[in-house]
């Protein structure tokens, strides 16, 4: 009979309560957050979220009826009439009140949308990469470097460090084709590419191979007299580090294998490229290449032994937002919740023994290049961005129901789906996806990044949740638990 009271008392005390969202009777209002007026383009349908400010109003769109929950917080997806040109008529009622609002959107035009194609030119000249200084960034945008795309507006290819000279073909207005080899094209953005730079030899002489090594990281460079871009991937084993506009010189040499590397080969890899092939005993925590001192150097951070578990990892915290970020239909921003959890997490993992680092502290707006900057600067081991999910355009509140976690590295991917299981498990809620995607503060081989949309900020209950110590809670404990399930098997896992 003990065990049997026992264990009912703990799953009553493990349940959530039917609800965390509290009744309130206030004053009728129509504070609409989505969509604003002005909207567009939208599809055959929108989501709509807000708050009428007590739980006894209705609500109607365009005659439509919409749910309103007890604390007067709606959410809800409607269909837009017909026309490229359409309004939303909201009436909220509630005894002999009455408010109405009208919102304009713009819907998408039906039958496929044709552009015309950019003319392309000749360029053929040598240009280098630099951004601009202008308005919209700061000092953390003008040292990262630029990130390249295989076809305009495509996907990522490689990045390359501002201030590396390389030859330009062809163009259009809004982007230029670099050739970094005869067989390896890529294009930038016009306005991170520089006016004309004197021209250097198709292809530079490599000589010099080293390895350097610490207990944090190894070196492996080469001699070159200036710059170039390089590309390093990882595969099963180890690293491939390639190495454009460059061919072996004759003094290059070979050096023994020292620190993290068991064996290292140097390649001619064909017209205007070398390839190292670099194998490690274990998936190193990151890499990056650089150019100091007169040699083009990849570094490679070690793995952490397995016993360590979070014990002083530099974990970075990235509360998302400000600029922009989610509003939930009562209110509730999504800037100060992200903070709150982060804040709640580190004090979590101080208490493990891991050195957690706010990367946003306050209320402040912080760059997404700032961000990166920060947690390079705090040599982070591990970075986790923090955000509450809404819906895209044309998806129903609903949609964001589960948590959703992005990575874009190769070195991320184990992060990603250790936080997605822990994180869905913490909040009580499904795991939707693990999406690889091309988001600026995941844009990063140095240390393992991953975003997290932990739970969807437009659902009534999830807000009213996500305003307790209780929500909070289980978004941080979340964390941590991806934190510490990711620590304990990294070095054993592939990517």
């Amino acid at each position: 009979m003990l065990l049997l009271v026992l264990s009912v008392t703990l799953a009553s005390a493990c349940s959530e309560p039917a609800s965390w969202i509290k009744p309130a009777d206030g004053p009728l209002v129509l504070e609409l957050v989505y969509p604003p007026d002005g909207t567009g383009p939208v599809p055959d349908s929108t989501a709509i979220w807000g708050s009428v400010g007590t739980g006894r109003a209705r609500l109607e769109v365009n005659g439509q009826p919409v749910a309103v929950e007890a604390n007067g917080a709606f959410a809800g997806f409607v269909p837009v009439p017909a026309g490229d040109s359409v309004t939303l008529e909201i009436v909220a009622s509630v005894d002999d009140a009455i408010v109405r609002r009208s919102i304009r959107l713009s819907r998408v035009s039906a039958g496929p949308r044709t552009e015309p194609a950019e003319a392309v030119r000749p360029v053929d000249r040598w240009v280098r990469l630099s951004r601009h200084p202008n308005d919209t960034v700061d000092s953390a945008t003008q040292a990262r470097p630029v990130f390249t795309r295989w076809a305009p507006g495509g996907e990522l290819a490689l990045p390359i460090e501002q201030g590396i000279r390389v030859f330009a073909d062809v163009r259009t207005d809004a982007a230029v084709r670099l050739r970094l080899a005869p067989d390896m094209l890529v294009w930038a953005a016009a306005s991170e590419v520089d006016t004309v730079a004197a021209e250097r030899p198709n292809v530079i002489q490599a000589t010099d191979l080293r390895i350097d090594s610490d207990i944090e990281e190894t070196v492996v460079s080469l001699s070159v007299p200036e710059a170039v871009p390089t590309h390093a991937e990882q595969v099963p084993g180890g690293l491939v580090w390639t190495l454009f506009g460059v061919r072996p010189g004759s003094d290059v040499g070979l050096v023994d294998p020292a620190g993290l590397v068991l064996s290292l080969t140097f390649e001619d890899a064909g017209p205007a490229r070398v390839r190292i092939v670099v194998v490690l005993p274990a998936n190193p925590l990151g890499w990056k290449s650089e150019y100091r001192d007169g040699r083009q150097r990849l570094r490679i951070r070690s793995s952490r032994p397995l016993e360590s578990g979070l014990q002083g990892l530099i974990i970075g915290l990235d509360a998302g937002h400000p600029p922009g970020g989610t509003t939930g239909p009562a209110g509730l921003r999504e800037d100060s919740m992200t903070l709150a959890v982060a804040r709640q997490a580190a004090d979590r993992l101080r208490a493990l023994g891991a050195e957690p680092v706010l990367i946003r502290n306050d209320a402040d707006a912080v760059s997404l290049d700032e961000r990166i900057l920060r947690a390079e600067a705090a040599g982070v081991h591990v970075y986790v961005s923090i955000h509450g999910n809404s819906p895209g355009p044309g998806r129903p509140p609903t949609a964001v129901s589960g948590t959703l976690i992005y990575w874009l590295e190769s070195n991320s991917f184990t992060l990603g789906r250790a936080m997605l299981d822990e994180v869905a498990r913490a909040l009580g809620q499904p795991p939707t996806g693990l999406l690889r995607e091309d988001f600026a503060v995941i844009r990063t081989n140095w240390y393992p990044a991953v975003l997290v949309e932990g739970v969807g900020m437009t659902l009534p209950e999830r807000e009213a949740y996500l305003r307790t110590p209780d929500g909070i809670g289980a978004y941080a404990a979340g964390i941590v638990a991806g934190l510490q399930r990711w620590a304990a098997n990294w070095p054993r896992q592939g990517s």
